[in-house]
């Protein structure tokens, strides 16, 4: 059977099926690869849309790195798995947290694209369980500003006394409420 998709629609299935992969304790590098080909996607599109640019640039310029840095550095992992011209040998030390952020800033691209595009779609079950349940797993990581204090009230309340939980439980969790969010569309 031939399917006709768009690159937005591989990506956007791409980072769902990643969620429910990461939540149910898949292997982390296979997430990771499937991650950082709908990143990949949505960077460029975001970089086309011309309206803000990616998250990816901006954290460049946030962070004071080069955009050829910043990429070096957040697609290491990424393109560890997918090349062996150079270093067939090759070896790496994987935090399987790098896959939660390149997730995350993925994530962030798609939404940007479906307000530039003044979309009347939303997004997914997946990726607003996923991006709540980021924040609530990184909040000791975000300032303090205001706005950052309201998104994280939203995430508490969906993944309340997240700090006590250790990394496996806090994927459960994650799984737990995907699995009744999806329930809950499905009625």
């Amino acid at each position: 059977m031939v399917h006709r998709i768009s690159k937005i629609e591989a990506a956007e299935r791409q980072l769902n099926s990643a969620v429910r992969l990461l939540f149910s304790g898949f292997d982390s590098v296979a997430i990771h690869t499937l991650v950082g080909a709908a990143s990949i996607v949505l960077c460029d599109l975001a970089e086309i849309s011309g309206k803000d640019g990616s998250w990816e640039n901006k954290i460049a310029v946030d962070s004071g790195l080069t955009k050829r840095e910043f990429f070096d550095l957040a697609r290491r992992a990424q393109n560890f798995f997918k090349h062996a011209r150079s270093d067939p040998d090759g070896v790496l030390e994987f935090d399987a947290q790098e896959t939660e952020i390149l997730l995350f800033i993925a994530s962030l691209n798609w939404g940007e694209l479906l307000t530039a595009a003044k979309s009347e779609r939303k997004l997914s079950i997946e990726m607003s369980v996923f991006q709540l349940w980021f924040i609530a797993s990184w909040h000791e990581n975000w300032s303090e500003k205001e706005e950052a204090e309201e998104v994280w009230k939203v995430a508490y309340q969906w993944f309340p006394d997240f700090s006590s939980l250790n990394r496996d439980q806090k994927l459960a969790k994650g799984l737990s409420v995907l699995q009744a969010e999806l329930r809950e569309e499905a009625i």
